[in-house]
């Protein structure tokens, strides 16, 4: 697939948007939702390298996805 150089620029443009709104996130949120959706770890895994229960990454992945699309999504109607 050949992608138009204006693509590429909205491609780049919105992953800088999403690494800058995970950078936002507070740590307890961001460890999750790198460990989780970043690198793959399961909720088990993540869990004990949290040192918390997989409940607690639960709710806190979910808050995480939240809070990312809330921010992605003023972002997308400003386009």
């Amino acid at each position: 697939e050949v992608r138009s150089p204006d693509d590429s620029l909205l491609t780049r443009e919105l992953n800088e948007k999403m690494n800058d709104s995970v950078k936002t996130l507070p740590e307890i949120y961001q460890s999750v939702f790198y460990l989780r959706d970043v690198q793959g770890y399961s909720i088990k895994e993540t869990s004990k390298m949290l040192h918390t229960t997989p409940a607690a990454i639960k709710s806190r992945l979910h808050r995480s996805r939240f809070f990312l699309r809330e921010r992605l999504g003023q972002y997308m109607n400003k386009q």
